[in-house]
């Protein structure tokens, strides 16, 4: 069973190019068919931020204890829905603890 809160290593279309990356994503609903996902990546923001999804990088500061292996960002301003056959048979990487989840989910509030 999936659990909001918890990290999944999916393979993730690039945003502004043609290709895809594995990355760590971060469940945050999993309900029906779907699951809504926030993907990470190692690349801090540009201070200051020049372009607005460095604005929306948010640090996740317990990533050791979550499985990843550096530290990482959420890239709150990229959502994405998946069927929720996108997660069957894989094994979640970590699970965030509730404070900083819920600090996240206030962040992406935000940020939409």
């Amino acid at each position: 069973m999936v659990l909001q809160g918890e990290f999944y290593v999916l393979e993730i279309d690039y945003e502004d190019e043609d290709g895809s990356k594995e990355r760590p994503v971060l469940v945050l609903i999993y309900e029906d068919n779907m699951c809504t996902i926030v993907p990470t990546t190692s690349q801090p923001p540009e201070d200051p931020p020049v372009k607005y999804f460095d604005k929306a990088k948010e640090p996740i500061y317990k990533w050791k204890e979550y499985g990843l292996d550096e530290m990482s960002y959420l890239k709150c301003a990229n959502i994405k829905v998946y069927d929720s056959s996108a997660l069957n048979n894989k094994k979640p990487i970590g699970i965030m603890d509730e404070d900083e989840f819920d600090r996240i989910t206030e962040k992406i509030c935000w940020y939409l």
